[in-house]
């Protein structure tokens, strides 16, 4: 239960420290005097979303601090453990801060947590029914979650699964979808591809192969010239009896040696001379050996050639489509080759998705099956667990049912699902929406979550003006039954029923005064003769008929 509760720089509030009482603690005050912005403060200790507006003017930050026993509460010890956070010894603070920097904390026994850790928490903890939440119950969705809300643990869990599911389906039938819309595109892509990587494999390119066949088209163009000036260079170097010339390079290199020979006999520096024509004349036999062509070698070939440019056309054709080169030619038929495969692994890929899809769908509807007769049989309970609080909250002759409609298929289930009321004898079941008055309302909603707390064994509860829209015999009903849920848990009431404020445990009186320039929030505890006022203030006046009129209700 929440033991102790301090609020500093809350909205009106400036500083406050609140210990309640196990049972039944009310919050009792007049119209706007901040009743509410308690039970704000405890929805933000508990997790729920932070808003600047909480910060008090002048101030840079608000904090909001809980201490809660926790005897006996093992979901609270086991999600400590889970976190590896310090144990709780029989008790836990939450504290939270928020600031105008948008700096936020979060600390569970002093040490600092994510807001989803936090949040955990709270829902172990503490349920808080607002002042509104009662007209939530006009919708399925929420009609819903109450429901799967009491039906507990192994329902959860299977919503979970459901969810899952729906959306992988979800999402690989979107991919199908993708894929169908761009198969038109896909195939036409996929022939286009084809035929580029069929025309560049059929020309067999290799790295090189243009430079090599635009030597051999020169060689093959220039035949005549070629064995001509072999033969006449020949001629001039070697052998000049095939020719007009009468003596040859070399020949004439040799004589010259020789000559030199005999002259260095009589002048040794013409030694140096002697070695020149040597080197000269090993270079012309060098020369003469490279010499490859000769007119018997060489002939003209005009069909070699005609290949030879009929490949080199091709080539600069593909060059022309592919790369500047052929080594970009064969770069562009592997990154085709590739995008052949990945597109064709698309195309196959619809196959695949078709069979996942139908899996998915089955395991599906099986799950939302399983949730359907989950939820069945939790309603079932809950009817019947209700049957005996109508008459708690004088409602005796009321039949209530939980209708069940299929619906189509989402991360719900396939459950819509909807509460019948009937709240007078002879009248027909009819949605709470059109039957159900607010005060109607109200009592169904504490009904409600008197059957969760059950469930759940939430060790505190609290009511935000649960009593707004009822008065006489039926206010008493609400007060006896909140008294009696009281007696197993911490209940914490926000009310203008001086009926339910009687029969609390520790009665908190709220008032707003002006201090200064700046208006304040403030919070007392009553004794008994101060509950006695207040309780007459509610009756409608200090007088004594409104006082003994309070004391009676004490009694």
């Amino acid at each position: 239960m929440l033991k102790q509760l301090t609020i500093n720089n809350f909205a009106l509030i400036e500083h406050l420290e609140l210990e309640f009482s196990s049972g039944l603690n009310v919050l009792t005050g007049e119209t706007g005097a901040g009743k509410s912005i308690i039970i704000d403060a405890v929805g933000l200790l508990l997790g729920q979303r932070a808003r600047q507006e909480y910060i008090r003017k002048g101030s840079k930050k608000a904090e909001v601090s809980g201490l809660f026993e926790i005897n006996n509460k093992t979901q609270v010890e086991e999600l400590l453990m889970s976190m590896g956070l310090p144990a709780a010894d029989g008790e836990i603070l939450l504290a939270r801060q928020v600031s105008t920097s948008g700096n936020n904390t979060c600390r569970v026994n002093g040490q600092p947590v994510t807001l989803g850790m936090y949040q955990k928490f709270g829902e172990f903890l503490v349920d808080i029914h607002g002042q509104h939440d009662h007209q939530s119950l006009l919708f399925g969705d929420r009609q819903r979650e109450l429901l799967d809300n009491f039906c507990g643990f192994d329902l959860k869990s299977l919503k979970v699964k459901v969810e899952n599911l729906f959306i992988k389906w979800r999402e690989v039938k979107k991919k199908l979808l993708t894929l169908e819309n761009k198969a038109q595109e896909m195939a036409r892509e996929e022939g286009y591809l084809k035929f580029q990587l069929e025309e560049i494999e059929k020309a067999a390119l290799t790295p090189g192969e243009e430079e090599e066949l635009e030597r051999e088209k020169q060689r093959l163009s220039g035949v005549e010239t070629l064995a001509s000036g072999s033969e006449k260079i020949r001629s001039l170097l070697y052998d000049a009896s095939s020719s007009e010339i009468t003596i040859s390079a070399y020949d004439a290199i040799s004589q010259s040696l020789n000559e030199i020979e005999t002259m260095v006999k009589y002048d040794e520096d013409l030694k140096q001379v002697a070695e020149l024509l040597q080197q000269a004349q090993y270079q012309v036999e060098e020369a003469i050996s490279q010499l490859r062509y000769s007119s018997e070698d060489l002939y003209f070939d005009p069909e070699r050639l005609d290949q030879v440019e009929s490949r080199l056309h091709l080539i600069i054709q593909l060059k022309r489509k592919y790369g500047s080169s052929v080594e970009e030619v064969l770069a562009y038929r592997d990154q085709a080759a590739a995008s052949l495969e990945e597109l064709s692994n698309q195309l196959e890929n619809q196959d695949k998705l078709k069979e996942e899809i139908e899996k998915l769908e089955e395991s599906y509807y099986l799950a939302a099956e399983q949730l359907t007769a989950q939820r069945t049989s939790g309603a079932e309970k809950l009817i019947t667990l209700l049957a005996g609080t109508w008459k708690d909250l004088a409602m005796a002759a009321t039949q209530f049912k939980i209708d069940f409609k299929k619906a189509a298929p989402d991360i719900h289930g396939q459950d819509e699902i909807e509460f019948l009321i009937s709240p007078n004898p002879g009248e027909e079941l009819k949605a709470l929406a059109k039957i159900a008055s607010g005060g109607e309302l109200s009592r169904v909603m504490l009904a409600l979550k008197t059957a969760l707390a059950e469930i759940d064994q939430v060790p505190t509860m609290i009511f935000d003006e649960i009593d707004a829209g009822i008065g006489g015999k039926t206010v008493v009903k609400v007060a006896e039954k909140l008294s009696m849920i009281a007696r197993h848990r911490q209940v914490l009431c926000v009310t203008h029923s001086a009926v339910i404020a009687a029969q609390a445990t520790r009665h908190f009186a709220i008032s707003k005064k002006v201090s200064g320039e700046r208006t304040v929030t403030t919070v007392i505890t009553l004794d008994y003769d101060r509950r006695v006022d207040e309780v007459a203030r509610m009756l409608g006046g200090s007088n004594q008929v409104a006082i003994e009129h309070a004391k009676t209700l004490f009694k």
